[in-house]
């Protein structure tokens, strides 16, 4: 269900799933991730803590240790951590926009972008590469560069609400300079 952007749907499968196995250890790691997309950093935390704790294989959870501390504004160790080739190929997209985020915490815009960059042009129809982009972008070469960046989004992409609303934040920050 996460696959196809449920995460709802997602968390409700899983959470049924562990009442049935209990000790399902990748099973409590999915629902971690699921839990940690949806918001709940906290919950996903303890379903995390979990899985390691039933064994779960360590790879498994790099992404989602990556998007907690990345809540927990621990920008330094998430550079540390969350590095594009520190995963499988399949994290690869999630390393880049976790090292990337962990670099726009610390304020380093312009080596962020790189990260950004690639996670584009690997999933260009990706909303949170598009923002993360364009985030860097504001922040190194100003907030007109970043606006210009949602100019060539997909048309798919335009009909997210969060889309929108990026756009519009940018737009009223760039309103608001003197």
């Amino acid at each position: 269900a996460m696959e196809r952007g449920s995460v709802n749907a997602a968390i409700i499968d899983l959470k049924n799933l562990l009442q049935a196995e209990p000790q399902n250890a990748r099973a409590r790691a999915l629902l971690g991730r699921a839990l940690i997309a949806s918001g709940d950093i906290a919950l996903g935390e303890v379903e995390i803590q979990k899985a390691k704790d039933l064994g779960v294989e360590p790879g498994l959870l790099l992404v989602s240790n990556c998007r907690v501390l990345l809540a927990r504004a621990k920008f330094e160790e998430a550079l540390a951590q969350c590095a594009p080739d520190a995963g499988t190929a399949e994290q690869q997209f999630d390393l880049q926009l976790a090292h990337g985020n962990a670099l726009l915490g610390l304020g380093r815009a312009g080596e962020a972008k790189a990260d950004f960059q690639a996670a584009v042009a690997s999933r260009p129809a990706s909303l949170e590469a598009l923002l993360g982009l364009a985030s860097a972008t504001a922040a190194a070469d100003g907030l007109q560069a970043g606006i210009g960046l949602f100019d060539g989004a997909p048309a798919e992409m335009k009909l997210q609400p969060r889309y929108w609303i990026a756009l519009g934040s940018m737009n009223v920050q760039a309103a608001d300079l003197p």
